[in-house]
């Protein structure tokens, strides 16, 4: 108590600073010695010291009735405080507040301003600091899980010394709820998240002997508290959220979405792909179950050159629980994943525009697009790759922003996430790119700022690349076998493979047929012309015209991730035309590129809506809105659930673009042909000897849906067989002789069908 009466006496001596009046409040926090005693003394004594040093200063005690914790008491000092700034500081007087004197004169201006939270920090270059080796580094430790786990940015967030404007601390300490030793991690967050700004300033620290605090045991505390601050705030964030009716319309979307996932996946067959696509999940499992030894996943037909980031993943389930529906999994399992992509579009939207119209706009969007809808529950490859794509852009977009502060956490998520991106497909890499380019662009404009040297951007930037190259081609080796084998070959290996990849196969396309390996220069863009709803394509139009305001309406710092966006979307596209890359199933290869420009498009809407506000054309746009989304809507509702065979009305929809393009490509049609094929012979009398069924180049297909059937039989030869189940592509159904009993198809196009052949088997010959 006498080094803080001593310490009282010297800051009132000569605390040079522009303030007109102290008051110094004390909190006892439940003491059981006499320490409240003391305390009331020290009060007593006060006005003497002050009138001693010619200061104008109050003093008061306060006391909580049982110990709450530091953060209970530092609240109840400073909510009782009236002045315009809030020093809090810890007992021991670890440092002593005539550093504020020396904040003062080495920052004037800064020390004064407004709405800015300044804080000690032990970690800064000029700080001086007496501690402990073991509970510095422990300190370190905890800070770095800290900002792995919020969205701060500083190197210490716990020492004592911090100066508040008197009105934000107020605000700030009525809502915490952590009553401990992390209460500084919260009130740093909601600090962060309320927009108030952070500066940490050097300061002189010595530790004090008899300090209460414990390092490992606090440590642990504070760490789970850190945890319930980031579910607690998410939650508040959350509910805040829904205030907003564009954030309400948003979640019932999603809801709507999450509705029809759960109550249609059922619904979707078999796909072309999928079987082997489970086979090789199941290899996976078999790979990490087995301990390495099962190497069956490295030989599965060319499925080795992709990652297993998700087929791994149905694979275990299927392992541990065999005898489930897996298709049925596997279809609910992607459909959800879709989801996860709209929320990483809908999360990205809002970070580029602030606005949470622009991201109903943009949910809306995505969850109207059949294209996406369709692959969503039956593209295994090109659904978790897009999903991955949308969220690593975000994070990169987040990361950005920051620069050249930037919580670890964020690191940490896209090295996650752009890992798993590329341990679902090696081409993932092509976000290296623009990860580079933002780093460039984002610690150039920090320096031309000259908030850092141009020697701390580049080590800073060699930094993010390091920690972000290492961390995400770790995580992809994690899923992928193949490359485990070889780290430093094998992926070079299979982006080179993808890259010439060579298809011997041809595709509809403009009413004739082409081969994949010389496709015309104009088949991607006219196919995202003719594919893309209307609403998008006017949303583009919209964002194409208004980009000079969109430009100008966002910070300089925030136009970055925008540019990344627009590079995002354009650039697989144009390297697409460049190489002459071989593509087929229409746009599926490019099913990544949709959530980017459907924000593009969602940021058009929402410039239109902008510049219309307030005046009579206002209301038009969500009739305009509503009639061109009706188009796709009605279109999803007709082709389910091969939503995926989706034209617009620019190419007259999918009725006369069937006549030119690709339909089922997919094939799924088939099994729903099977099954009705079932039904129709549940009305016929029973016969001993099971029904008889070929299909030319769908073996698969049959061989898993007669297996659960017992009256049904694979054959393979077409002569023997009761039953054809084929595909009309390229008029494969003319050469099935036969009465044609089933059709399955949309919009007046048949897609497969099946001949019975009964009765010219049994004719004679």
């Amino acid at each position: 108590m006498e080094l803080l009466r001593q310490g009282i006496e010297s800051f009132l001596e000569g605390a040079d600073l522009p303030f007109a009046n102290y008051e110094f409040l004390f909190v006892d926090d439940g003491s059981r010695d006499d320490t409240w005693q003391q305390l009331e003394g020290l009060c007593q004594d006060g006005p003497h010291m002050a009138r001693k040093a010619q200061r104008s200063a109050t003093f008061q005690c306060l006391r909580l009735d049982s110990n709450q914790g530091k953060g209970a008491a530092l609240r109840r000092g400073v909510l009782a405080s009236q002045g315009d700034w809030v020093l809090t500081l810890d007992a021991d007087w670890a440092t002593d507040p005539l550093e504020l004197v020396r904040w003062y004169k080495n920052d004037p201006i800064g020390f004064l301003a407004p709405e800015a939270i300044q804080v000690g920090s032990r970690e800064h270059p000029l700080s001086q600091v007496t501690d402990h080796p073991l509970r510095r580094g422990l300190g370190r430790c905890f800070n770095a899980v800290t900002q792995a786990l919020s969205h701060l940015t500083l190197r210490d967030t716990q020492c004592g010394f911090k100066l508040y404007p008197g009105p934000v601390a107020r605000r700030l300490f009525d809502g915490l709820r952590i009553q401990g030793w992390a209460h500084d991690v919260e009130l740093l967050e909601r600090a962060t998240r309320q927009g108030s700004p952070i500066v940490e300033r050097p300061v002189h620290w010595s530790a004090v002997g008899n300090s209460r605090v414990q390092p490992l045991p606090d440590s642990l505390r504070m760490l789970r508290d850190v945890v319930r601050i980031r579910v607690r705030l998410a939650w508040e964030d959350w509910r805040a959220g829904l205030r907003n009716p564009w954030w309400r319309a948003t979640a019932v979307a999603l809801f709507a979405g999450l509705v029809f996932v759960l109550a249609t996946f059922g619904q979707y067959g078999l796909t072309v792909d999928e079987p082997i696509q489970h086979l090789y999940g199941q290899c996976l499992a078999k790979w990490y179950t087995s301990g390495f030894a099962d190497r069956d996943a490295l030989k599965v037909n060319n499925l080795y050159l992709y990652g297993g980031a998700f087929e791994v993943w149905p694979g275990l389930l299927d392992q541990a629980k065999g005898g489930l529906p897996i298709y049925a999994l596997r279809h609910l399992m992607t459909a959800l994943l879709g989801l996860v992509g709209v929320m990483g579009a809908i999360r990205l939207t809002h970070l580029l525009s602030g606005q949470a119209r622009a991201a109903f706009f943009v949910a809306i969007l995505l969850l109207l697009h059949p294209l996406w809808w369709g692959h969503t529950f039956i593209n295994s490859k090109d659904t978790p790759f897009a999903v991955g794509y949308v969220w690593s852009l975000y994070y990169i977009a987040r990361l950005v922003r920051r620069l050249p502060r930037f919580p670890l956490g964020l690191v940490i998520k896209l090295g996650l996430v752009l890992g798993w991106t590329m341990g679902v497909r090696v081409g993932g890499a092509v976000l290296y790119p623009i990860v580079g380019l933002g780093l460039v662009l984002g610690l150039g404009f920090a320096w031309r700022r000259r908030e850092l040297s141009l020697g701390a951007a580049m080590r800073m930037g060699a930094g993010l690349v390091v920690l972000i190259g290492v961390g995400s081609y770790a995580v992809m080796l994690a899923f992928w076998p193949w490359a485990q084998v070889r780290p430093l070959v094998n992926p070079w290996l299979a982006f080179q493979e993808a890259a010439k990849f060579r298809w011997n196969g041809e595709v509809a396309f403009g009413g004739g047929w082409v081969s994949a390996n010389d496709l015309p220069w104009d088949y991607v863009p006219r196919l995202l012309a003719i594919q893309t709803p209307e609403a998008w394509l006017l949303g583009l139009g919209l964002a194409l015209v208004c980009m000079r305001t969109l430009w100008r309406s966002t910070g300089r710092r925030a136009r970055i991730p925008l540019l990344l966006l627009v590079v995002a979307a354009l650039l697989p596209v144009g390297f697409v035309m460049g190489t002459h890359a071989v593509l087929y199933d229409n746009l599926r290869h490019l099913l990544f590129v949709l959530p980017p420009l459907a924000i593009l498009s969602a940021l058009g809407w929402n410039a239109l809506a902008t510049r219309l506000q307030d005046r009579v054309w206002e209301k038009a746009v969500p009739l305009v809105g509503a009639a061109v989304l009706a188009l796709p809507a009605i279109a999803l509702v007709r082709l389910h659930p091969y939503e995926y065979t989706y034209y617009n009305e620019l190419v007259g929809g999918p009725e006369h673009a069937f006549e030119r393009y690709e339909a089922d490509y997919w094939f799924q049609s088939g099994w729903e042909a099977l099954e009705l094929l079932e039904a129709r012979l549940a009305e016929e009398p029973a016969q001993d000897e099971p029904f008889r069924i070929y299909s030319p180049g769908f073996h698969y297909l049959v061989g898993i849906f007669v297996r659960s059937r017992p009256n049904l039989r694979f054959v393979g030869k077409e002569d023997v067989a009761d039953f054809v189940a084929v595909t009309t592509r390229i008029d494969a159904d003319q050469a099935i002789a036969g009465e044609t009993i089933v059709r399955v198809g949309r919009y007046g196009k048949d897609f497969f069908v099946i001949k019975d052949r009964r009765k010219l088997r049994l004719a004679p010959k």
